[in-house]
C-alpha cells in the first residue's frame, strides 16, 4: 500500500514538473511574441 501511495506521489511530481516546464516555455513564447509585436508596431510607427 505504501508503495502504491509513493508511486502516486512520484507520478504527480512528474506531472507537476512537466506542467511547470510547459507553463514556463509557454510564458517565454508569449513574452517573445509580445516583444515581436511591440518591435513591429514600434518599427511601423
Amino acid at each position: 500500500m505504501m508503495d502504491f501511495i509513493s508511486a502516486i506521489h512520484a507520478s504527480n511530481r512528474a506531472d507537476f514538473v512537466a506542467l511547470a516546464a510547459i507553463a514556463v516555455s509557454a510564458g517565454i513564447l508569449i513574452y517573445v511574441a509580445k516583444l515581436a509585436v511591440v518591435g513591429l508596431y514600434g518599427g511601423a510607427l
